[in-house]
């Protein structure tokens, strides 16, 4: 009998190791799919639509699960933004995904807010008192920046109008000034590269957004770029700013397409940063050319 313990014991953990128990959670199920998403990417040059969807599908059934974790929320929010911006090429279909990316980083500041202890108060408070409560949760400053970027996204697909009467420039600002006073690094200083974008590419126009200066956006950009180099979007978006809008530091903006144009992507982000170095690419030839 002593000879068939070993089988037995090897008979049982088998039985584990392929029950139910042991079976793929949702979640994990979707971070199978997210990491694959840019499957087949390097061999056709296409993505595969399928991989993302099925990353969504899993993120919303785990949020279904456990509705209040924001760590959910945030790999929801991120898969959204990859369908719409990257998979999807109209703006009548990026409009359910982005309604629901938005309607997320909502739900997120509500339980950010909840985890204060003062949410019923914290929307009365002045941004700077906002911030000295919202800094005692660690997921704030992420639960921030992902509504600046849902707010950036449901404007880009929706009539000007639509995102003008929805006060999405206000927001974007408000939402980015806030991941930055609470984390300055947060996403490879996500919050200063938002509002440096918005300051030098947002359209001014009188009585709207007259308050927009063109200065400031480059020194946001830059403030990004001191804090970290790992994005290539920081390097570009300033790279773009410099020839629009101070030609004096024209050769600033080509060291730094040089330097993307010698970079490789990130296989993290395989194709997000490929589209960003192709773009600073076809820049830098633009400006060798005279064109720029």
């Amino acid at each position: 009998m002593s000879r068939l313990r070993p089988i037995f014991a090897a008979a049982f953990f088998l039985v584990l190791w392929t029950s139910p128990l042991a079976a793929e959670t949702a979640e994990e199920r979707g971070d199978r799919h997210y990491r694959d998403r840019a499957a087949g990417f390097l061999d056709s040059g296409k993505l595969d639509p399928d991989e993302i969807a099925a990353a969504i599908e899993a993120y919303e059934e785990a949020l279904e699960r456990a509705p209040d974790s924001l760590a959910l929320h945030f790999k929801l929010m991120d898969a959204l933004y990859f369908q719409g911006f990257y998979v999807v090429a109209e703006k009548r279909g990026q409009r359910p995904i982005f309604d629901r990316l938005l309607e997320l980083s909502e739900r997120a500041l509500e339980l950010t807010a909840a985890k204060t202890g003062k949410a019923a108060e914290i929307d009365s408070l002045a941004p700077e008192k906002q911030a000295e409560i919202l800094a005692q949760v660690p997921e704030a400053a992420e639960a921030h920046f992902w509504s600046a970027a849902a707010w950036g996204l449901w404007g880009m697909s929706h009539s000007p109008w639509s995102a003008l009467r929805a006060g999405v420039i206000d927001e974007v600002q408000e939402h980015a000034a806030m991941v930055v006073r609470l984390d300055d690094h947060c996403h490879d200083a996500g919050g200063l590269r938002i509002l440096g974008r918005l300051y030098t590419k947002t359209p001014k126009v009188p009585l709207i957004t007259g308050w927009i200066d063109r200065q400031e956006g480059l020194s946001l950009l830059r403030r990004a770029l001191a804090i970290s180099r790992r994005d290539p979007r920081t390097l570009f978006f300033l790279a773009e700013a410099i020839l629009d809008y101070e030609k004096q530091s024209r050769d600033e903006a080509i060291d730094l397409l040089r330097e993307l144009a010698g970079r490789s992507p990130d296989p993290a982000e395989l194709y997000e940063e490929t589209q960003v170095l192709q773009e600073a690419r076809e820049l830098l030839a633009e400006v060798e050319r005279g064109k720029r």
